[in-house]
């Protein structure tokens, strides 16, 4: 073999590996996330299977140490005669009036504020500062742990559930001050399963289909300064 394509294959490989180390050690885990509300005196609640991957990176080529994807669909919530609420991952509302912004939990901040493998007392649910150590503790997560309120998922209402750019973003603690003094979100809990993820959201909103996630913003009104609600298909459903 002629020393130059001995020099590319080596250079490959090189790369190969360096494509490797830097997307691996990885940990994927599904888990149901089940949201527990008062409605009216009486408790309702409602859960969906959803996938999170945590990938660690190297420290000097990202602002962060790990990064963090997801699949699986937003969770209806059907609370009597109040209508239904979807409990959507991964989406931040704008700021309000007082530079104050919600950033709703992604499964992967869920499950590590949850089940906390970096035993931080505050700010749990950041992916920053993981080790292998850590990632290899993830791997081995198991049974059900309490999402602090900070890491629970944005709630969305749609004023027309048939129109998408009806959608207002609520913040889960506060649903009160929005649908009523009879409404509230007592607690949102993990329990790591091996189940398919939930399906079935396109029944409800079958508009989903006309939204890809490779173009996934649509908008719709919030009564904030921001305005504009940037509010996207994959917030909805991540294949």
């Amino acid at each position: 073999m002629p020393r130059w394509l001995q020099a590319v294959c080596a250079g490959l490989i090189l790369l190969g590996a360096g494509y490797v180390y830097m997307n691996l050690p990885f940990v994927t885990k599904r888990m149901r996330v089940t949201l527990e509300f008062v409605v009216d005196g009486k408790p309702v609640s409602a859960s969906g299977v959803v996938e999170a991957t945590i990938n660690k990176r190297w420290e000097w080529l990202s602002l962060s140490t790990a990064g963090a994807g997801w699949r699986g669909e937003a969770i209806p919530i059907e609370l009597a005669d109040h209508g239904i609420l979807f409990a959507v991952f991964a989406y931040a509302l704008p700021l309000d009036q007082r530079g104050k912004q919600r950033v709703g939990g992604h499964p992967a901040t869920m499950l590590v504020a949850a089940f906390n493998p970096l035993k931080r007392r505050t700010n749990r649910g950041s992916l920053g500062g993981l080790t292998q150590s850590h990632i290899n503790k993830i791997w081995w997560l198991a049974g059900t742990a309490e999402v602090p309120n900070e890491e629970w998922p944005i709630l969305i209402r749609f004023a027309n559930i048939s129109d998408p750019n009806s959608a207002h973003g609520i913040e889960p603690d506060n649903l009160e001050s929005v649908l009523g003094p009879n409404i509230r979100l007592n607690r949102v809990y993990l329990t790591i399963v091996a189940e398919p993820l939930t399906s079935g959201i396109i029944k409800r909103l079958p508009w989903l289909d006309q939204f890809p996630t490779s173009n996934p913003l649509f908008t719709g009104r919030l009564g904030v300064r921001a305005g504009d609600l940037g509010l996207g298909s994959m917030h909805f459903r991540r294949p």
